[in-house]
């Protein structure tokens, strides 16, 4: 079998584009994305900057992709995280004496694609040498404090660099923080790794700048901790009763612009230019307005962290006019977990004024208004997350998702009218589920294939801090930590169940919700996979409409519809505008009738009727849409690029 890796590439060591002494070095591990720095990392590099101490972000995921190869990095990057396959190819070097028992984990583990598992296996070999150069090189610049980021994958990466720095250099403080430390998770790290000091439990911002300036002149210490340091329970123990503490920050507005030129010298120095058209990450709020007033049952954001608190729309103006002076680069992600409402008012139309300077990712809530997102298209957001999960009301009531299907429908509708590309799942595998969602999904998704198309349809996570964990005794689940996690960790279940951020439900749930629904998912993935094909061609398919001397004239390229192109007049005419949005049904009876007084409720009936078997208005439990998009509808521009950043997979 041919190598996977350049030899030129293996044999070259490691090095750092910077080479000056610190006070502090803060590290960002594999496996975690290359197209953009890190937002969250780069805020803490800051905060201990004011400090008035030397620090600085080593990028050891992008150092560890261009050894490997950045194909097969992001393969190992878009592995499924409840699997650990990525852990897993830095377990041997984090653990050592397990590693035949990792080894051995690996070929039982069930559900990993063969040539993912390839790539692990070759992959995993190189680790432990990678981690002695890069920790060479981290000590070469005789820092007195050392820090990782542990965030979904980055876990046994940061675990062997942290082991690593401990051994050759023990009088250095070693700490732990991201999402991977919030409350219990964090508590078990310090608790069970020894060769962690400390672990940031929650948002850093207020608290780690001091707290570090304490650690560098003082050394350990474990009196007096700001709320949210956690250290092993034996050196100071939480009272009986208490939680761990997970810090939330309290004044938003004081948070910085970061600085991201350690990033880019990164890319000057590996390199990379012609592989990485990168993207900015940017804040302009923090919580979730929606789960602040009902948690979707999926969620995974921390109770203490749901609460709002967003920037003036002047403010975020200032910052990202800045940054894409400073790097030339205008394609800004943002990272919010949901667009601030108020924004529409404020930031959306000044950004429209200016004629969209940036190319724009924002992740929503799905009920939108056609007027907002036509807003969002003039202000330059080019891809939304909305959130949509499924286009079923009793699943998106069973997830407390806050929304009808037909608003997703409709948000899809109004994306495609103005060239929006939409990224989205189709739930499944929740408690409670019954098989008709699925099979009545089944049957209108040939009608959307005019729409962005979902990913995939896509098993449930439970995952820590949601409603499906903190209340899983309601939704009659048995939570443990999955599987994978005992293929990364040497530790008993009872502690794995501590450090886990993706859970498995017992063997009798996942048994019912696999063969409950299984024959109408599999008729459901057919017809998704159907649609995602068609939107692989050239052309998409199209269906639009354009009014002219009082017809309607359609559009129509659907593989379900025969004609490509019609005229409707009359009472379907009148029906295809009066459900150009979400209808209730007794509205549309009502406006048709003011539309025109000879309309009878049964001609009304006949006509919606026909129109459905048409593929040209939706019904969902009595509400209604019409599918054609008014005006020409503009073919997806497929050289639009995410603006997180892409990899062009140039140097495999």
């Amino acid at each position: 079998m041919p190598s996977l890796f350049s030899r030129e590439r293996l044999d070259l060591p490691i090095t750092l584009p910077h080479t000056h002494p610190l006070d502090v070095c803060l590290v960002y591990p594999p496996y975690s994305s290359i197209t953009h720095p890190s937002l969250g990392i780069e805020l803490v590099n800051q905060y201990i900057q004011q400090q008035d101490l030397s620090c600085e972000v080593v990028y050891a995921n992008m150092l560890w992709a261009n050894r490997i190869g950045l194909r097969h990095n992001q393969k190992l990057i878009h592995a499924p995280q409840a699997r650990q396959t990525a852990e897993w190819t830095f377990a041997g070097a984090a653990f050592p004496e397990h590693a035949q028992s990792q080894l051995e984990a690996m070929e039982k583990a069930p559900g990993v694609r063969p040539a993912l598992q390839e790539i692990a296996h070759r992959v995993r070999p190189l680790a432990p040498r990678f981690v002695q150069e890069v920790v060479q090189a981290i000590l070469a610049r005789n820092p007195t404090v050392v820090g990782c980021s542990s965030t979904f994958q980055q876990s046994g990466a940061a675990l062997a660099i942290l082991r690593m720095v401990k051994k050759q250099r023990p009088e250095v403080v070693t700490l732990l923080g991201g999402a991977n430390c919030e409350g219990d998770m964090g508590q078990a790290m310090v608790d069970n790794f020894s060769f962690i000091d400390y672990a940031f439990s929650g948002d850093a911002d207020e608290a780690i700048g001091p707290f570090i300036k304490r650690v560098h002149q003082e050394g350990l210490v474990y009196d007096h901790l700001p709320y949210g340091v956690l250290v092993n329970r034996e050196k100071a123990p939480i009272p009986k009763g208490k939680a761990v503490p997970r810090a939330s920050i309290k004044d938003f507005s004081k948070v910085g612009t970061p600085n991201y030129q350690v990033y880019f010298d990164y890319i000057d120095h590996l390199d990379l230019h012609a592989d990485i058209v990168p993207g900015l990450p940017m804040e302009t709020s923090r919580g979730c307005w929606w789960g602040a007033i009902q948690h979707c049952t999926f969620c995974a954001f921390h109770e203490n962290g749901l609460s709002y608190q967003a920037k003036p729309a002047e403010r975020v103006l200032e910052e990202w006019a800045a940054m894409a002076k400073k790097y030339n680069h205008r394609n800004i992600m943002v990272v919010d977990a949901i667009l601030p409402h108020e924004y529409f008012e404020t930031l959306l139309p000044k950004l429209a004024e200016m004629g969209a300077p940036y190319q724009l990712f924002f992740e929503i809530k799905s009920n939108l208004k056609q007027h907002q997102v036509e807003l969002l298209a003039k202000a330059g957001v080019r891809w939304l997350q909305p959130g949509i999960e499924s286009v079923h009301d009793e699943a998106l009531a069973a997830v407390k998702k806050g929304v009808k299907g037909i608003h997703n429908v409709a948000t899809l509708k109004w994306a495609r009218a103005y060239g929006i590309h939409i990224a989205w799942n189709v739930l499944h595998g929740m408690p409670l589920e019954e098989d008709h969602w699925y099979s009545d999904m089944a049957k209108i998704f040939p009608s959307l294939t005019h729409l962005s198309p979902p990913n995939g349809l896509t098993s449930i996570l439970f995952q820590r801090n949601s409603p499906y964990f903190d209340q899983s005794e309601q939704y009659g689940l048995e939570l443990h930590a999955a599987p994978g996690y005992g293929q990364v960790f040497p530790l008993p279940q009872q502690e794995l169940d501590r450090l886990a951020y993706h859970f498995h439900a017992q063997d009798s749930f996942r048994r019912s919700a696999r063969t409950k629904a299984s024959e109408a998912k599999t008729i459901l993935a057919d017809e998704l996979n159907t649609w995602k094909a068609l939107w692989e061609r050239e052309y998409p398919p199209i269906l639009y409409q354009v009014e002219r001397e009082g017809r309607i004239c359609i559009w129509d390229t659907r593989p379900v519809t025969e004609q490509d192109y019609f005229t409707k007049t009359g009472i379907e005419a009148d029906l295809l505008k009066i459900c150009d949005t979400p209808q209730l049904a007794k509205n549309v009876y009502k406006k048709a009738m003011e539309r025109n007084s000879g309309y009878s409720e049964s001609q009304i009936e006949e006509a919606l009727h026909l129109l459905q078997e048409e593929h040209l208005v939706l019904g969902i439990s009595g509400r209604y849409i019409s599918l054609p998009v008014s005006g020409p509808m503009p073919f997806p521009d497929k050289r639009l690029l995410y603006p997180g950043g892409i990899v062009r997979y140039y140097r495999s």
